[in-house]
């Protein structure tokens, strides 16, 4: 009887090294199966609107008309200005603007950012008709018609636009362009 507890003892012993020399049956480039973990994305402000739909924003109501790639030039301001000319390209982005306010206001799209599929930010371009904007008052219940523009390097495509009224503490809303 003895010698049979040897013999499983020996046994036992034998298993238990194989099991932790070869971790538990699996090989050094074996992982264990383990249920895939969900994919999380993480967006500071989600896309919320194709070309032509209506987003609003603090007050107003935008609707991204039209995205015209490659312009070389802008036209000169409200006051006949001279035009811009784009170290790059210009972007224009074509935007119907409503004032749903009890009061006149502005819309102040010159704060509003591009992103291209890489993530890189672009801002208005400062001889763009994001100067027209700054100066327009819209009346409540009233629309207003205009561009904004970024100048960006030959080739960009811009897939987002980010409507802001303010630099520093506005999240946007963002338009698939």
């Amino acid at each position: 009887m003895r010698k049979h507890s040897t013999i499983a003892a020996a046994i036992l012993a034998t298993a238990v090294a194989a099991v932790l020399l070869t971790g538990c049956g699996n090989s050094a480039t074996e992982t264990p199966d383990m249920p895939d973990a969900p994919s999380v994305t993480v967006t500071e402000v989600p896309v919320v609107a194709p070309v032509g739909a209506t987003v609003t924003h603090n007050g107003f109501t935008y609707t991204v008309m039209s995205v015209a790639p490659g312009v070389p030039t802008l036209p000169g301001g409200l006051s006949g200005g001279s035009s811009s000319v784009a170290n790059g390209v210009f972007i224009a982005i074509t935007l119907d603007v409503t004032n749903n306010g009890k009061t006149p206001d502005t819309p102040r799209v010159g704060y509003s950012r591009a992103y291209d599929a890489a993530g890189h930010q672009f801002a208005c371009s400062s001889g763009s008709g994001d100067y027209a904007w700054s100066v327009t008052t819209v009346n409540p219940g009233n629309s207003a018609s205009g561009y904004i523009a970024f100048d960006v390097p030959p080739g960009t495509v811009l897939t987002t636009l980010e409507i802001r009224s303010n630099v520093v503490d506005d999240a946007g809303v963002r338009v698939a362009l």
